[in-house]
């Protein structure tokens, strides 16, 4: 009988160390490349598509929340996956106080003009560029900046801002809701206005800010929270992508297996059926006795 080959898994503990850093990378590492094709395509396909489904905010640590353990016990296993949002809930931790605007910012802002008491009377959509800096201390502090676009469209428009309501800088979401006074002139036919409205929006996130990043969920904060915005938005979404991430992390969790102590079965990934070896059948057929006559 042929003998069955043997699977050379080199060092397991760093086999193992790999395969939870990356799905089928330990895999790789011990040169078993179906394998490593296999664990990080179903695996890493199961994670991203759990994370696109509920528009990448099911991944996130909210320290402390106890509705939040399961989950998370199964997402870590992910590896460098789920490490993004361990940076990102080390990050809202050192924020003192996420409702306001502690450093400047600026981007593309979209929202709507109304409420306007002036000359002319504006009520429409509002696009362009956003530039804000927090003012004031305690309890008034807030932000002013600039504003510069367009208005329906079509009119060029600026403005001075003085704003306080503002959405906390990092947050799982790509546009930071804000709410912010807005005076200056809009053109109409080359012929400048002066307004002076309430304009409400959102300014573009970076995807640092906003990839991984944890849910707020409480009211204090902003209302509604932003858990809530989650569910309402994505409905059924939410709680699918939640569970395609945690079965991605339970599922590395047997690639490690896998790569630390090897097949689960026989010695070797192609075991052969046992079959008779053919020179021992033959040998076997000539030494048999002739059939009486």
């Amino acid at each position: 009988m042929a003998e069955t080959p043997q699977i050379q898994l080199r060092d397991p503990r760093v086999a193992a160390i790999l395969a939870f850093l990356v799905p089928g990378l330990g895999h790789f590492y011990q040169r078993r490349t179906f394998k490593g094709v296999l664990y990080s395509v179903c695996i890493l396909g199961t994670f991203f598509t759990g994370m696109y489904l509920s528009d990448w905010t099911v991944v996130y640590i909210n320290w402390g929340k106890k509705d939040r353990i399961i989950p998370q016990a199964c997402q870590v296993w992910n590896g460098l996956a789920f490490l993004p949002a361990v940076i990102q809930a080390r990050r809202v931790d050192k924020i003192a106080d996420p409702r306001i605007l502690n450093e400047p910012a600026a981007g593309h802002f979209s929202g709507k003009l109304s409420d306007v008491t002036s000359s002319v009377e504006l009520d429409g959509h509002i696009a362009g560029e956003l530039q804000i800096e927090p003012v004031g201390t305690g309890f008034g502090r807030g932000y002013s900046g600039k504003f510069i676009g367009v208005f329906a469209g079509k009119h060029p428009i600026q403005g001075t801002v003085d704003g306080g309501s503002i959405d906390p800088k990092i947050a799982p979401f790509r546009e930071r809701r804000l709410t912010f006074d807005l005076k200056g002139t809009v053109d109409f036919d080359g012929q400048d206005l002066e307004f002076n409205g309430l304009a409400s929006g959102g300014m573009q996130r970076s995807i640092a800010d906003w990839y991984a990043a944890p849910l707020h969920d409480d009211s204090r904060i902003y209302s509604p929270t932003d858990l809530e915005t989650a569910n309402n938005e994505l409905g059924r979404y939410f709680e699918l992508g939640t569970l395609y991430t945690m079965i991605a992390g339970l599922l590395n969790v047997l690639a490690i297996y896998d790569a630390y102590e090897g097949p689960a079965y026989g010695d070797g990934e192609d075991d052969d059926e046992e079959k008779p070896d053919k020179d021992v059948n033959t040998d076997k057929e000539s030494e048999a006795p002739a059939p009486a006559k």
